[in-house]
């Protein structure tokens, strides 16, 4: 079965942190992976990632 996943929240980039948020829904971001760790109950595979950025990513990126 596939699923479309519609996830994250718009936020300005920061110019040196790499920042994390969650797959699903839309929370704070932040710079420790720690929470947005989830459990999936079901095996399966990401494809054809999409993702928008409103500016240029920092050096490095």
């Amino acid at each position: 079965m596939k699923q479309v996943i519609f996830g994250g929240r718009y936020n300005l980039l920061h110019s040196t942190n790499t920042e994390y948020n969650s797959l699903v829904g839309g929370w704070s971001w932040s710079t420790s992976e720690t929470y947005y760790y989830k459990i999936v109950s079901t095996d399966g595979k990401i494809k054809d990632l999409r993702v928008k950025l409103n500016d240029s990513p920092g050096v490095g990126k």
